[in-house]
């Protein structure tokens, strides 16, 4: 055997410790005898002796007291060396996919549960979300800096949809003041809402989606804010401060914590809906991407095919 074998070194130290071979036999799950053999091949294999065994109980000769503190030295190196190995390994099979998802899809928990679940299932891969506009998600998923991406419909026409999978229904929220009188519970029309004034997401966002709608508000007498950013937190601030409403998500109003003064109306008959789905990912995306999709279509259901409006 080689002087440096790691398991007959840690087994003198389990002897030396215990001060005694046939306790260090029983707690290492071993035959004495054959402890002991292996013990006295290792002495030969040194050329000295580890334990003074003129005793009842064996201890260590001076010897063995030197050779036990560079075994530890030896031993803590090793299962350093070990764990680095192990780090690297893991490391280098780690697998990031790139997401890109509209802001108004931050608060849908059936996406969160969807990414979750996939990594679950392949514990190996990193998703990192990349919060972004319609436009840039086109533009980044045809760069390859995304792998994929969750989108609302109705899809931008320059991304030649091939096929998507539904992931949750979302609708238009009002977010506004209770001192405007609208009885909780009620539904909402939009001509009730004339000369109204809302904060809205910049039409930017999501331009095939967000302006039809901001246009069929306008023409209702509603006053929109188009917010310079992305963010529906700000969104939110924003109206508390100026003691407006704010449209949003149905998704996002859910999200909101019970607010003092403010309240969550659905608008009637829901006419601002919108799929948030999982867009196929480009053939020439990561095989993570593919792998995502597929998932995708076990989880949700089939995918559909086209791009509709």
């Amino acid at each position: 055997m080689h002087i440096t074998d790691s398991k007959v070194l840690r087994q003198c130290l389990k002897i030396g410790e215990l001060q005694s071979v046939s306790r260090a036999a029983e707690a290492l799950n071993v035959a004495q005898p054959w402890l002991s053999t292996r013990l006295r091949d290792y002495e030969r294999e040194l050329g000295f002796d580890l334990f003074d065994r003129s005793r009842r109980r064996i201890s260590l000769t001076a010897e063995g007291t030197q050779f036990v503190e560079a075994a530890r030295v030896f031993l803590n190196a090793a299962d350093r060396l070990t764990a680095a190995v192990h780090a690297i390994r893991a490391t280098s099979h780690q697998t990031t996919i790139e997401i890109g998802c509209l802001p108004s899809a931050s608060g849908v928990v059936e996406r969160d549960q969807l990414i979750e679940a996939f990594q679950r299932r392949f514990p190996d891969v990193t998703a990192r979300i990349h919060l972004l506009t319609a436009p840039e998600i086109l533009e980044s998923l045809a760069t390859g800096r995304l792998d994929i991406a969750f989108m609302h419909s109705p899809f931008p026409k320059a991304m030649h949809v091939s096929a998507s999978v539904p992931v949750k229904t979302q609708y238009a929220a009002l977010f506004m003041p209770k001192e405007w009188g609208y009885r909780e519970g009620t539904l909402v029309g939009l001509p009730e809402l004339s000369g109204r004034e809302f904060a809205a997401m910049p039409a930017g966002l999501h331009p095939e989606l967000c302006g039809p709608v901001y246009e069929k508000l306008r023409q209702s007498g509603i006053v929109l804010h188009e917010m310079p950013d992305n963010s529906p937190l700000a969104l939110q601030n924003f109206a508390m401060s100026q003691g407006i409403g704010a449209i949003t998500s149905n998704s996002f109003a859910d999200y909101l914590n019970k607010i003092s003064g403010y309240g969550i109306w659905r608008i009637k008959n829901d006419p601002f809906r919108s799929d948030l789905c999982v867009i196929e990912p480009l053939p020439a995306s990561k095989r993570v991407a593919g792998e995502f999709w597929e998932f995708a279509q076990q989880k949700l259901g089939e995918a559909i095919p086209g791009n509709p409006a």
